[in-house]
Formats: structure tokens, C-alpha cells, sequence
């Protein structure tokens, strides 16, 4: 499950995808929601966070799988690409027992995370901020192979400080914002 469907969010569905993963698409904002459907590789399934509560969320998920030998319910794994502590409290949630949380958001506050759900659950917690060289050339080559698109928005250095910022922080915000220094 991917949670955030903003800059990186909707390009992490897409190499998702193209992996082979069943991949859910999460977000509380109708606009990268709607945006992810509409990609060449777009999702198996899209919750609206605002809307899903986890149990449903959980349901959900677990409709586009078969059930296991033990029956653990919720996403294999869970990718975080956004910064709301709300968000982070609903990845633990939806990880299913033995599964992995990845983050990627960087909230301002610490991550709550219970010792429960590492232990009773365990669910592993990794960290990633940076790719190495070799792993952003493995990524371009990935990107042109599949035919990955980003959606962006340019702005020239004017709209920098006022522009952009509000589109930023805008519920309608989608794809990556991009300042064009050529202009």
C-alpha cells in the first residue's frame, strides 16, 4: 500500500506496478486520487483515507488477495510519503502481521509507534532517504524502459515565493512542482 499520492507518491504506484505488485493507493485528497486511476499503471485499488475507515481499508485489501495459510489480514507491506501523523497511525494499522512499513514522510513530530506492533505483530520499520548512484541509474533506465510518467507543474522564479508555495499547500496539490530557471 502506498500512502501519499503526492510528487513521489504517484510515480511509487507506477514502479509498483510495473514490478508486479498488487499496489493500493492511498490519500485523503480527491485530486491524486483521481490522478493515479488515470495513470498508464495505475492502481488495483484507491482508498480515500478521508472516507475508509481501517477495518474497510483492511477488507479491501485483503479482496485482491487469496487468504493464507494463517489468514493475516491487511498489505504485505506499506510505503509512507507523506508527513501527517494520521497517516503513519494508519500504515501500522493496515500492515499485516510479519509485514514491513516503509518510510519515506518526514513528519515535524515524532512517529508513534506502539511496541506491540513490532513485537506481537512483527512488523519491521525501515527508513530510506537517498538512492545511491547506481540505484538512480537503475531507476532511469527502469523509468524510460516502462514508460513512467511524472506529472508536473512549472514556474518561472517569480511564482516561487507566492505561486508556488500556495499550490503547495493547496488539498488540490498533485504530481511534482518544478521550478523552470530558464525563463
Amino acid at each position: 500500500a502506498i500512502i501519499g499520492l503526492g510528487a513521489l507518491g504517484h510515480l511509487a504506484v507506477q514502479f509498483a506496478k510495473c514490478m508486479g505488485f498488487k499496489v493500493v493507493a492511498i490519500d485523503n485528497r480527491q485530486e491524486p486520487l483521481e490522478l493515479v486511476q488515470k495513470l498508464k499503471y495505475s492502481p488495483d485499488l484507491t482508498i480515500d483515507l478521508s472516507k475508509t475507515d481501517i477495518e474497510n481499508a483492511i477488507k479491501q485489501i485483503n479482496s485482491l488477495h487469496p487468504p493464507t495459510k494463517y489468514n493475516y489480514s491487511g498489505a504485505d507491506a506499506t510505503l509512507v510519503l507523506t508527513e501527517p501523523i494520521s497517516a503513519f497511525k494508519y500504515a501500522l494499522a493496515i500492515t499485516k502481521k510479519h509485514g514491513t512499513m516503509m518510510v519515506v514522510g518526514a513528519p515535524r513530530e515524532p512517529i508513534p509507534i506502539e511496541v506491540s506492533n513490532l513485537i506481537r505483530r512483527d512488523i519491521t520499520v525501515k527508513g530510506s532517504l537517498l538512492a545511491s548512484i547506481e540505484s538512480a541509474r537503475r531507476m532511469v533506465k527502469f523509468v524510460v524502459q516502462h514508460g513512467i510518467k511524472s506529472e508536473i507543474k512549472t514556474y518561472s522564479l517569480e511564482e516561487v515565493p507566492n505561486k508556488m508555495l500556495e499550490d503547495f499547500h493547496s488539498p488540490n496539490m498533485k504530481g511534482k512542482l518544478v521550478v523552470n530557471i530558464s525563463s
